[in-house]
């Protein structure tokens, strides 16, 4: 009887200690924290591994996943330094599986799938240390070829588009991303006139790079600000102010379609 109960408590201790490696995380509908539940859009549930990798798992809040992503060190979670490594999923809201891609050292490396919400192929790519490379095939979504592409490197050497019926098309890219309004050099000019060291940032002497992404709506407006990695509150706040200042942007598009699409800007601080 002494030996069975010292089982149970081993393995209740265990089982308590799993548990204690969990975290919930609220999202409200502008993807900012919440400790509120009930002012809650989603949720993630991150799991500390025994090897020190890190898996993150996020849900509507009928429990639907939604992604599942993988870490292979989360400590500076608090920060937003992530190191992906590993396999990353995402599903459409019907439940179906919308992506699967691996990384390595937080590139993409071998196939990468996505899939339309009728559960057709989508896309098929390979890449190679985060470049795409060989074959990308296009489908569309009663599974016939919309379109071919030939990488090196990371650079299309031939591309092809077809329509539903067989026949060579214009070509138009599979994707572009949202351009602020006059480009790049425009882009750097407004960060660089905009984004001010706070002062009270000053004593602490630090520098780095905040990053946030965003999403560009179809009319160019700019929604869900979240963090990628933080730095400092001071700067982290001065980042998101300038991107909150922003015109609207010229929305990025998929096939030709204009569609929401995610962005990820980089601002760097530097005191001198």
């Amino acid at each position: 009887m002494k030996g069975f109960i010292m089982v149970v408590l081993f393995f209740m201790i265990a089982l308590l200690s799993m548990a204690q490696e969990q975290a919930v995380q609220y999202y409200d509908k502008s993807h900012k924290k919440t400790n509120n539940k009930a002012d809650a859009n989603s949720y993630t549930i991150t799991t500390l591994q025994r090897d020190g990798s890190t898996i993150e798992r996020s849900y509507t809040m009928g429990d639907t996943l939604t992604s599942e992503k993988h870490y292979q060190n989360f400590a500076g979670a608090k920060e937003g330094k992530y190191l992906r490594n590993g396999v990353y999923r995402y599903w459409h809201l019907n439940g179906q599986l919308a992506s699967e891609a691996i990384y390595i050292g937080n590139e993409l490396e071998g196939k990468r799938t996505t899939w339309h919400e009728n559960g057709q192929v989508q896309y098929e790519e390979f890449y190679v240390k985060g470049n795409l490379q060989d074959a990308l095939k296009g489908y569309y979504n009663d599974g016939k070829v919309r379109r071919l592409e030939v990488y090196k490197a990371g650079k299309m050497v031939k591309g092809e588009v077809y329509s539903r019926e067989g026949g060579i098309i214009p070509y138009v890219p599979a994707s572009e991303l949202p351009e602020f309004p006059g480009g790049e050099t425009k882009l750097l000019k407004f960060l660089s006139t905009n984004v001010k060291y706070p002062k009270s940032a000053r004593p602490a002497k630090v520098s780095g790079i905040v990053i946030l992404s965003f999403t560009v709506g179809k009319d160019g407006t700019i929604e869900g600000i979240k963090f990628e990695k933080k730095v400092h509150p001071d700067l982290d706040a001065e980042a998101l102010r300038v991107v909150q200042a922003m015109p609207n942007w010229k929305p990025g598009t998929e096939e030709g379609e204009i569609v929401p699409t995610v962005y990820t800007l980089p601002i760097r601080f530097t005191i001198r």
